[in-house]
C-alpha cells in the first residue's frame, strides 16, 4: 500500500497487463569512495526511477525449467534514469535488458546491460569544471548487478551497483566512468 503510494499509481494495476512488469524508485549514491576512491564528483546524492517491462519468452524448450539457460532467454527490457542533486553531479538516462534469477521466494540477483544517455564532461571540449568527470562521451555502456528482497508479492527492496562507461572505445584519456550504488523500491504489477 505504501509503495503504491510512494509511486503516486492511482490506476489499477490491471491497468497495465501485458507491458509494464514492475517500477522502482529510490535513493541513489553517486560514486561513493568504496566503489571508486578520488573520483571528481564523489559522495553525491540523486534519485533513480526505472521501468521493467514483461519477460521476453525466448525459452522454446519444450518444457523450460528454472535453469541458467531460462534466466537467459526470459530478461525484461528496462528504462529508467538518475537526477543528481549535486550542481556538479552527472544526470544519465538508460535503457537495455535485465536478467533475473530467483533464488528463492524471498531472494532473487540481476544484471543488467545497455546503454545509457548523460549530460556529464565530454572529450569534445576541455573539462571547464574539475570537480566533473571526463566521460569520453555522452552515449555510454551501463552495467549493474542487484540483490533484491520480495517484501510481498507486490513489493521489494533492491540494492543495486552500476556503472557508466564508453569502455575506452574512444582514443582519449577521458574515459573516468561513473560507479553509483542505489536502494530502491520496487512495485510489481
Amino acid at each position: 500500500m505504501v509503495v503504491t503510494v510512494v509511486f503516486g499509481l492511482s490506476a489499477p494495476a490491471h491497468a497495465f497487463d501485458g507491458i509494464i512488469d514492475e517500477a522502482r524508485f529510490g535513493g541513489t549514491w553517486a560514486q561513493p569512495e568504496w566503489l571508486d576512491s578520488g573520483h571528481p564528483e564523489d559522495n553525491q546524492f540523486g534519485l533513480n526511477a526505472e521501468i521493467l517491462f514483461r519477460q521476453f519468452e525466448w525459452d522454446m524448450r519444450a518444457e523450460p525449467k528454472d535453469d541458467f539457460l531460462h534466466v537467459l532467454a526470459t530478461p525484461r527490457f528496462h528504462i529508467g534514469g538518475m537526477v543528481n542533486f549535486d550542481s556538479d553531479g552527472t544526470d544519465y538516462v538508460y535503457a537495455g535488458l535485465t536478467w533475473q534469477y530467483r533464488a528463492n521466494d524471498i531472494l532473487f540477483f540481476e544484471l543488467g546491460f545497455g546503454a545509457g544517455l548523460n549530460n556529464g564532461e565530454d572529450r569534445a571540449r576541455p573539462l571547464p569544471n574539475p570537480t566533473r568527470a571526463g566521460l569520453g562521451s555522452s552515449l555510454t555502456f551501463r552495467e549493474s548487478f542487484a540483490v533484491g528482497f520480495n517484501l510481498s508479492p507486490q513489493a521489494s527492496l533492491v540494492f543495486q551497483v552500476e556503472h557508466l562507461s564508453h569502455a575506452e572505445l574512444l582514443d582519449d584519456d577521458s574515459n573516468r566512468g561513473l560507479s553509483n550504488a542505489s536502494v530502491r523500491l520496487g512495485y510489481k504489477f
